[in-house]
């Protein structure tokens, strides 16, 4: 558990100046956020780290798109933390969004 305080301490302060510097928006922004919120998860701050990643996913999805790999791992680590929080049937909704969305991309491709 210390080491995931540690990671924590870094993880904040990595993002905190990586916001300041490069903005929410910027890639390396929102893969600082999405690694704290990964460390949060390990903590058990299951609601803190599902509040962390809503934002992050919006943030990619609006910057990056949905297709970008950050972007996917983001909707994955929220469903599973939504999960965690008692919210299965909100993060079954999300990861069928995303299916969806993926499927929509193939047939688009192909044509």
């Amino acid at each position: 558990l210390g080491q995931y305080a540690e990671a924590r301490r870094m993880d904040e302060h990595t993002l905190g100046g990586r916001r300041r510097i490069l903005g929410e928006d910027h890639l390396r922004t929102l893969q600082s956020a999405y690694s704290l919120a990964v460390t949060l998860s390990a903590l058990r701050e299951h609601a803190t780290a599902v509040h962390l990643l809503k934002d992050t996913r919006a943030r990619s999805r609006r910057t990056l798109g949905e297709d970008h790999q950050l972007t996917k791992d983001v909707t994955e680590a929220l469903a599973n933390e939504l999960t965690a929080v008692g919210k299965r049937h909100e993060a079954q909704k999300l990861l069928s969004a995303r299916k969806a969305g993926a499927r929509q991309g193939t047939r688009r491709k192909r044509r």
